[in-house]
């Protein structure tokens, strides 16, 4: 018996441990309810009405202003690209359904100095700590606002951007103002209406920074802080340019054909599921009866596939912990572009995520409960997946094996045919070689035969010479 079919009777073996396989709920029991305690902004639903999620062109005023002593300050074409730039990550993300569009003011000139630049970001944490609107960024926006109102046109206008000149940059935060809630928070008034979500930013940034306080303003929060955020799989954890399939979920820009809801996964018993490996973001959002919700996805990040596990709890800062394979860790998620994924293990608090199997169409996953983790049916999970991974790993093998044979063949039919065709080259260079060397000589000798003489004729006293190519004497004359 060959290594491959002993390993597909192993696993036809295992197979005989049935483990259920997991039936998708009503994904109303799945949408996380966003913070109820003290975050405006979190990763549950509904995303707030003010939010921009909530438009498909929204219309924000990027307002540059010109310190007092950068007189030389001009708001160039190149920092309008960044702009341009990041509402193309944005409408990439959302795949077309939302696109920001810019509309730049004049520049303001004001009297704010870099000194009173440097004095709000030393006091901007205080300040909105204490919500103390003559120090913070908050009273900053709300100061400006009201001085310049005159100077701008808020119609129809859904954000504000203030871009500074200061020569370095320190500030970069979002305000999203919220009606009916704590005065603090409330919506900025202007001439023509009310303004409900705003940027600060105390210099130019670059394309993936604006995209990020932007994504604020569609509702999204910050992911970074902590060593278990998301890492490279968002941009709202490392200005990386992602989304989170989980994020993009609860903006509306994926259907919710791509989400699984497992609401009531059991504690004491293994949970099979899967994902159509056909589509790039796959979401499970798994809920049991302890308190925390798991959430697993595939995503991809440039040409990567990745797979990850993590918890939310939106009332929390940062409001995800990513888990990771503690064998191998993948700072952001597990790599899911071949069989090598098989057997993966995501450890978390009350579950363990085992990837049991993987081929084109399919990833295989089981939720295996704390309380399993050391039984039989899991070590039996385990090397039925490493069986797998082992058959999977053969045959990838014997097709590399079968691969390089056919190419070493291949080159060897081209090496021979070439030494053929080289061989066939140089017999007719030889032949002609020799066809013009005969050629030439016969030139020569016809050229030789063709050569003129001279012969002198003489008659008595008198001498003739003639030449020709066969010379004779006149008559009378005789060859000297």
């Amino acid at each position: 018996m060959t290594r491959l079919r002993l390993f597909l009777a192993i696993i036809f073996i295992f197979s005989s441990f049935n483990t259920p396989v997991a039936q998708s709920d009503n994904l109303g029991a799945c949408r996380i309810k966003a913070s109820e305690v003290r975050q405006k902004l979190s990763l549950g639903f509904p995303v707030g009405p003010e939010r921009l999620a909530n438009l498909s062109a929204p219309r924000i005023l990027v307002v540059p202003f010109q310190l007092q002593d950068t007189p030389d300050y001009e708001f160039s074409t190149e920092l309008k690209q960044r702009y341009e730039r990041a509402a193309n990550y944005i409408s990439e993300f959302s795949s077309g359904k939302s696109k920001p569009q810019f509309i730049f003011s004049p520049v303001i000139k004001t009297e704010i100095t870099k000194d009173d630049i440097e004095t709000l970001r030393a006091n901007q944490n205080i300040g909105n700590q204490t919500r103390n609107e003559s120090i913070s960024t908050w009273g900053f926006i709300r100061s400006f606002v009201s001085k310049y109102d005159s100077n701008l046109d808020f119609t129809g206008i859904d954000g504000v951007i203030l871009e500074g000149s200061a020569p370095r940059r320190g500030i970069a935060e979002a305000m999203t103002y919220l009606r009916n809630y704590d005065p603090y928070w409330r919506p900025l008034k202007t001439n023509e209406g009310e303004v409900l979500n705003a940027v600060l930013m105390d210099s130019a940034q670059d394309s993936a920074t604006i995209a990020h306080e932007v994504m604020h303003l569609y509702g999204l929060t910050d992911l970074y802080g902590t060593n278990t955020g998301p890492g490279p799989l968002s941009l709202m954890s490392s200005n990386a340019l992602n989304l989170l399939s989980y994020e993009k979920w609860i903006l509306g820009w994926l259907p919710d054909s791509d989400v699984t809801c497992l609401a009531n996964v059991s504690e004491s018993s293994i949970t099979k599921f899967s994902f159509d490996y056909t589509k790039t973001n796959q979401i499970a959002i798994i809920r049991s009866g302890s308190k925390e919700t798991y959430i697993a996805e595939t995503t991809k990040v440039s040409d990567t596939r990745l797979l990850t596990f993590y918890s939310i709890d939106n009332e929390a800062r940062p409001p995800i912990t990513v888990f990771q394979d503690g064998s191998r860790p993948q700072f952001g998620g597990e790599v899911i572009g071949d069989y090598k994924a098989i057997g993966t293990k995501f450890e978390a608090p009350n579950f363990t995520l085992l990837v049991s199997d993987l081929n084109s169409t399919s990833i295989t996953l089981n939720l295996v409960p704390k309380s399993l983790v050391a039984s039989a049916e899991f070590k039996s999970l385990i090397d039925s997946s490493d069986a797998t991974k082992n058959a999977a790993q053969l045959k990838a093998r014997q097709e590399a094996d079968a691969k390089a044979a056919a190419e070493s063949k291949a080159r060897q039919e081209v090496e021979a045919r070439e030494a053929e065709e080289l061989k066939a080259k140089q017999e007719a260079d030889a032949k002609a070689a020799a066809e013009l060397k005969a050629k030439q000589e016969a030139a020569a000798k016809a050229l030789a035969a063709k050569k003129k003489t001279t012969i002198t004729c003489v008659k008595g006293k008198s001498t003739k010479k003639v030449t020709a190519v066969n010379p004779k004497c006149p008559s009378g004359f005789k060859r000297k």
